[in-house]
């Protein structure tokens, strides 16, 4: 129990540096390689594991595997975290928790909304309901307030934004005029 523990605190963080370099995918596919290839290759795992081996030794073990494979900067520095800390032989539940991390997360679509005011509970369902409706994916919503908006809202959805608020009418309006 200890360990699924563990391993769901290194998944959850993992997936948060690969949500912000935009490589939850190519994460996953390094995971399940790199646990594959300690699962077939028992030796290399022993080794990595074994008290006795020196740091040294297992970073030119790892500096070999990582020179041809294309792992991105963050997942080679996860996993020289986790032979320091004598937790690499929990690479394959790490990517369990990931993979189904993962899968929730593409059900999902992650909407941050911007609001002079607080929104009102009917308000966030209606959004969450048209969203819904054009997307055809469960949304998870982040509301945060932003008083310089006047009144409305900016929604951002992926690389899209639907600027509605007072604000950029405001703004519209000045330009057409001058």
């Amino acid at each position: 129990m200890i360990n699924e523990e563990i391993c769901t605190k290194y998944a959850r963080a993992v997936l948060e540096l690969a949500i912000e370099a935009n490589a939850v995918e190519k994460t996953q596919k390094e995971l399940l390689l790199f646990s594959g290839l300690l699962k077939h290759h028992s030796d290399i795992l022993r080794f990595l594991e074994h008290p006795s081996v020196l740091s040294d030794n297992k970073k030119d073990l790892l500096d070999e595997i990582f020179k041809t494979a294309d792992c991105s900067g963050f997942f080679t520095n996860f996993i020289r975290l986790l032979v320091k800390k004598h937790q690499i032989s929990l690479i394959g539940c790490i990517y369990d928790i990931y993979a189904d991390f993962a899968l929730m997360r593409e059900k999902k679509l992650e909407v941050s909304v911007e609001s002079a005011h607080p929104l009102s509970a009917e308000l966030k369902q209606q959004i969450e309901e048209k969203l819904l409706s054009i997307y055809k994916k469960a949304v998870h919503m982040r509301v945060d307030i932003a008083p310089d908006l006047i009144a409305g809202l900016k929604l951002r959805v992926g690389d899209t934004v639907y600027d509605l608020s007072l604000k950029s009418q405001l703004k519209n309006m000045q330009e057409h005029l001058i």
